[in-house]
């Protein structure tokens, strides 16, 4: 897909073998834990616990910790329903991000989430 070409090819400009390299950096983590104190809870459903970080967009000023643009807290679940089709298949970050926005409105529907 040609959105985790380009974020590959960014990461790559950064000096990241690849995108796995750049998840175990200190520059993710630190971004990592500064987008999960500045929203404790996932987007999705509401839980805050197994909170992971969904990039809904990939670009320059996310990807170094510029901005926290385009980044969303989620609980494991959500990101997985998110990104996953029901046939198993990885989606691209802006059809996760449409996937998961449709699982916010389902969780705000039943009042689980402000």
């Amino acid at each position: 897909m040609e959105e985790y070409a380009d974020r590959n090819a960014l990461l790559n400009d950064f000096g990241f073998k690849n995108y796995d390299a750049y998840l175990r950096s200190s520059l993710w983590k630190s971004i990592r834990g500064e987008k999960l104190a500045k929203d404790p809870e996932c987007y999705g459903c509401g839980r805050n616990d197994r909170l992971q970080v969904h990039h809904g967009k990939y670009h320059i000023s996310n990807l170094t910790g510029q901005s926290l643009d385009d980044l969303y807290t989620v609980c494991s679940r959500c990101h997985h329903k998110c990104e996953i089709t029901a046939q198993l298949v990885k989606c691209s970050p802006s059809e996760a991000t449409k996937h998961l926005e449709r699982i916010r409105a389902f969780f705000l529907r039943r009042g689980h989430i402000k």
